[in-house]
């Protein structure tokens, strides 16, 4: 593993805010940045982010950490895979050391099928240039596809032989499970493994890091007994329902556009990016999912549809229609003629006539209307009562409300509906919303309960591993929180109070208030940016990181206040509230001791009452005194 100084440069260099806000948009609040959670749904932002500590937290679901744990919670990274990743991304050096038999074998199976899958990738690409890869050469020269293009989309070639992969990456010291792994290859009915991919051209699917986690590979001659297109299955890099093909190529271009051009094959996203239409993606060997379009959804809220013409394509866009108009996009469906598809209007017509169809796509209303039209559904009452009743089914799962409207007096119009009909239309939408919000609230119900037998997991394997202890924070006074919040807010104010204000344990009443500053002072020792390096750090209970990080989210004010007081900008006294926090501790501790005497003198005899009146008196006068200095320095 990397050293800690390593771990402190990466740190240090990341932005977290530029590595969330790659999936989620962020809003400046005052010293913090948020947005909507990307790991539960909601509607109003509850994910904060804090710039300057370096850490996040969700108030809806829990989820916090550093950029380190949002890489292993967000993209399935182990804490080395992530390390590396960031590190790469921000130019830090890491220390070049050897691996031993034991650690790599250490390595985590994900990250030993990535590896796995990029050198395949390489060697299939190496391959596409050589007299073997020559017709799948052949066939893109023949697509027009350009050398730009086919670097970009690290296109390849997979040999026609049963085992050359295998073999390759055998010699590489990979594993029959890791191969396994990555699906790469596939058991032998007696035993053995063969390659999975053979003469076909390879097109390698990234996730939204540029990791290549699968496969799609097309074939290259006329064998009708084989299919045209296989892909990689689901293995433990690759979840189809999640990828989308070209995101990665694509997503800031999505971003910038404010919008994507689903189609439906690899080919044509290749195709739409040479031309210029860089916004383009694809559904991965699948039909389009709720998790993709949720993936979807962090770059922009426009959606243009383009699937192809024949009666296949046409449901497949009105099946996308209803996923992605829940997800809050604003849809539009465009139309191509017969026969024609992305690639051949690009390369047939040219860029600028794409353009058009995208210029000319329908709202999903006028789509879903013209296309019954079209099929001759639209003929009779009956008919079109069903086809009111299936748009007035799109309108409710619009989240804006606002929408319905416009789409209802849209949708009138259209058909030419009296006002009575009008009427009619919206007491059907109000039953249909019913229904509606129901399955919703069932959904709802479903994730809590997941959400809470999650949680029910870690707190069962956090006690396992912990020996059963658990945090109580419920013991802690204001005033000790109060002192652990300003501890944590800035490590110069740290370095001040350690120094100057004489913390200690003992400082505190509650046991638990002891412990937590304890742990604090022996983390800050260790490095006095405590937040930052609070989540790597593995003999720190998860709950105390979790207490310590949401705490941190709320000094960022502490920490900019400082920041003004360094500058010579302000004044600002953090002594004074620490300062009045410990005398009102010692205060609470002497009232303790003064009720705990009470009680004993009720039972005591002669001599014990003597002993116990002398204490009494003392506390009694400690207490005074403690009392007039807190009055005295409140007036003062």
């Amino acid at each position: 593993m990397a050293n800690n100084d390593a771990i402190e440069r990466v740190l240090e260099a990341v932005d977290i805010v530029e590595i969330i806000g790659e999936v989620v948009p962020l809003k400046p609040r005052g010293a913090n940045f948020v947005g909507l959670c990307p790991f539960h749904n909601e509607k109003t932002p509850s994910f904060t982010v804090s710039p300057t500590k370096g850490i996040y937290t969700c108030f809806g679901c829990g989820k916090k950490g550093n950029v380190f744990s949002f890489m292993r919670d967000y993209y399935g990274m182990e804490f080395g895979e992530g390390l590396k990743e960031l590190a790469g991304r921000y130019n830090v050096q890491l220390p070049q050391y050897k691996q031993t038999k034991r650690q790599k074998e250490k390595l985590s199976r994900r990250e030993q099928a990535l590896e796995a899958a990029r050198i395949a990738a390489e060697y299939y690409s190496k391959l596409l240039g050589t007299t073997a890869g020559k017709k799948a050469m052949t066939y893109l020269n023949n697509r027009e596809f350009k050398k730009e293009s086919i670097n970009n989309f690290q296109l390849g070639y997979s040999p026609a032989g049963w085992e050359e992969l295998l073999a390759m990456l055998r010699k590489k010291g990979f594993t029959e499970s890791v191969l396994l792994d990555a699906g790469l290859v596939i058991k032998k009915e007696g035993g053995g493994l063969y390659d999975r991919f053979r003469d076909r051209l390879m097109f390698p699917i990234h996730n939204a890091l540029g990791k290549i986690v699968g496969f799609g590979a097309r074939q290259l001659n006329d064998n009708k007994e084989q299919p045209k297109y296989i892909n990689s299955p689901q293995t433990v890099i690759y979840d189809k329902s999640t990828i989308l093909y070209g995101l990665f190529q694509g997503k800031n271009y999505i971003r910038k556009e404010e919008a994507a051009v689903l189609t439906e094959g690899y080919a044509d996203v290749i195709s739409l990016h040479q031309a210029g239409f860089r916004n383009a993606v694809a559904s991965s060997g699948t039909s389009l999912t709720v998790e993709q379009l949720k993936e979807l959804k962090k770059y922009c809220s426009k959606l243009y549809i383009v699937y192809d013409a024949d009666e296949a394509g046409q449901n497949a866009a009105v099946r996308a229609i209803d996923l992605a108009i829940t997800k809050g996009f604003e849809v539009y469906i465009v139309a191509l003629p017969t026969g024609e598809d992305p690639d051949s209007i690009v390369k047939s017509h040219g860029a600028a006539v794409f353009r058009e169809y995208l210029n000319d796509a329908e709202i999903f209303v006028d789509f879903k209307i013209n296309l019954l039209k079209r099929r001759k559904k639209l003929g009779t009452p009956a008919e079109i009562a069903s086809a009111i009743r299936d748009i007035i089914n799109t309108i409710v799962r619009i989240p804006d409300r606002l929408q319905h409207d416009e789409y209802i007096n849209h949708l009138a119009a259209l058909l030419k509906l009296s006002s009575r009909q009008v009427e009619r239309i919206y007491k059907e939408k109000v039953s249909i919303e019913k229904k509606y919000s129901r399955e919703q609230v069932n959904e709802a119900i479903r994730e809590d309960r997941l959400q809470a037998d999650e949680k029910k997991r870690e707190v069962a394997e956090s006690e396992s591993t912990n020996g059963g202890f658990k945090p109580d924070y419920t013991q802690l006074l204001s005033e000790e929180r109060l002192i652990i919040k300003y501890l944590i807010a800035h490590s110069a104010v740290a370095d001040f109070l350690m120094n100057n204000v004489g913390l200690i344990p003992d400082t505190m009443y509650s046991e638990e208030a002891k412990r937590l500053l304890t742990l604090i002072i022996d983390l800050y020792r260790k490095n006095p940016d405590i937040v930052k390096h609070i989540v790597a750090n593995e003999e720190i209970h998860p709950d105390d990181k979790d207490f310590i990080i949401e705490m941190a989210i709320h000094t960022d004010n502490i920490s900019n206040e400082w920041g003004d007081y360094a500058k010579g900008m302000k004044d600002f006294d953090f002594f004074k509230p620490v300062n009045d926090a410990m005398k009102k501790i010692e205060l609470y501790k002497v009232e303790r001791e003064l009720d705990s005497l009470q009680s004993a003198m009720n039972g005591a005899d002669v001599d014990e009452m003597h002993t116990l009146l002398i204490k009494f008196k003392d506390m009694s006068q400690k207490r005074n005194t403690l009392i007039k200095l807190m009055k005295d320095e409140s007036t003062g």
